[in-house]
């Protein structure tokens, strides 16, 4: 979004209403949202629970809005779709069967292969079966869980999806800097163990004014 429009930005899964957006719409920040032209900020608009008809007209209402505010998309901007099942296990199988045999063409609509090579947006057929999905699902989701605790601890914004964002938010003033840390050095072990650390104050600058 342009710099200058004065729409109210909520933080991370805590948007805010939009005025001139249909009822419900609420916009948040996202760190994967990289600003890269001069005098724009990230914005991510998140729309009410939506169904049928009247569904998909609140998005192309909510389209048409953005775009004559002069909202632009570039290669960081995608599409989250929420689908509730109701517990309804046959109804669920059917809905990833659908997406699997049909994904590659919903990640080439994007018109970019980022998505489709994101980490965190994987491809269903790149399980394989039930089992090893299951296993690198746990694996997936516990290593996110240590990262975003991390983060947490030393940025007001979210924990980004890969390395290269997060190392654009360091090196712009946006984390909290390491003051001191204690470690401990173990026999038999390659390397030292740190057990404690302090952090310095978390900055307050918002992700929207930082220089990329």
């Amino acid at each position: 979004m342009p710099a200058s429009d004065p729409t109210p930005i909520g933080g991370y899964h805590n948007g805010l209403p939009v005025s001139w957006l249909p009822t419900g719409w609420k916009a948040e920040r996202d760190s994967s949202i990289q600003t890269l032209a001069p005098n724009r900020k990230g914005c991510e608009f998140v729309s009410p629970v939506l169904r049928g008809y009247e569904g998909l007209q609140s998005v192309l209402t909510a389209v048409d809005a953005i775009t004559a505010r002069g909202g632009k998309v570039n290669y960081s901007t995608g599409i989250h779709v929420t689908v509730s099942f109701g517990n309804d296990a046959a109804a669920l199988a059917r809905l990833i069967s659908l997406i699997g045999n049909h994904e590659r063409a919903i990640y080439a609509s994007t018109g970019t292969r980022r998505r489709e090579q994101n980490r965190w947006a994987k491809r269903i057929k790149d399980y394989g079966n039930k089992d090893a999905a299951k296993r690198r699902c746990e694996s997936d989701r516990y290593a996110r869980r240590k990262a975003e605790a991390w983060w947490s601890e030393r940025c007001l914004d979210p924990c980004p999806s890969n390395a290269e964002e997060a190392v654009d938010i360091a090196g712009s003033g946006l984390l909290a800097a390491t003051e001191k840390l204690i470690v401990r050095s173990i026999a038999g072990q390659k390397y030292d163990r740190i057990i404690k650390q302090t952090l310095g104050e978390i900055p307050n600058a918002a992700l929207e004014e930082a220089p990329f």
